[in-house]
């Protein structure tokens, strides 16, 4: 049990790179001119729920990066709890949610779901209703590519949120779990697991091994 420095470490670089991923896709699906013009408005909303999220992301990496490198700065591990958590939460509710109703929506039937209007750019459709003038292929790639990069954010959050729980609630490096200590005299000794304090009959304390002890324990007996 404890904390483990190598596994944080490990996902916060992960996450950094995410999160650099996702804001590059995000910046250049919203300012390259070639792809401005062809995602629909509504996949847009995608787009800045993930810049938001990779940025979420970079920090919670970075947190992951310094308390593997320090694992007794439990403020650390802390703050990857906390952010991680964050991750996960926005993957799942603004980017895997989102996506997944714009890829089954995207569309020119989709009227019920986007309204009939509130773009420059709609056009009458046989249903009756307006559609954006949008390039379908350049909408799907960018709805799919938000899925798998919401995905991986959900995923890592998760994980990340588990190994950083799991160091604060059984001890971290220096700060491990409270362990039974024998007094004996002057001298104090922490008590490992399997072992057990046995007193002898001039008063002193004698540690040993589980079942020695109770080979002992039933000899007496």
């Amino acid at each position: 049990m404890g904390y483990r420095a190598r596994t944080a470490f490990g996902l916060g670089v992960t996450m950094v790179i995410l999160g650099i991923v996702s804001v590059a896709v995000s910046l250049v699906a919203m300012f390259v001119p070639v792809f401005k013009t062809a995602v629909h408005p509504h996949i847009a909303l995608g787009l800045y729920s993930l810049l938001a999220t990779g940025i979420v992301a970079i920090i919670a990496g970075s947190f992951g990066i310094a308390s593997g490198k320090t694992p007794v700065n439990g403020c650390r591990i802390t703050g990857f709890l906390s952010t991680s958590i964050m991750v996960a939460i926005l993957g799942l509710f603004f980017l895997v949610a989102v996506t997944i109703l714009l890829i089954i929506a995207d569309g020119y039937g989709a009227c019920a779901l986007f309204g009939t209007g509130g773009g420059n750019d709609v056009t009458p459709t046989d249903e009756g209703c307006m559609a954006f003038d949008s390039d379908t292929t350049v909408n799907l790639a960018v709805a799919v590519v938000l899925l798998i990069l919401g995905v991986l954010e959900l995923v890592l959050g998760v994980v990340a949120a588990i190994v950083s729980c799991r160091g604060l609630c059984t001890g971290y490096h220096g700060h491990e779990s409270p362990a039974i200590v024998v007094y004996s005299g002057n001298k104090a000794t922490a008590l490992q697991p399997g072992q057990r304090a046995v007193q002898q009959p001039d008063g002193t304390i004698v540690i040993a091994k589980t079942d020695q002890a109770n080979a002992g324990t039933n000899g007496k007996q």
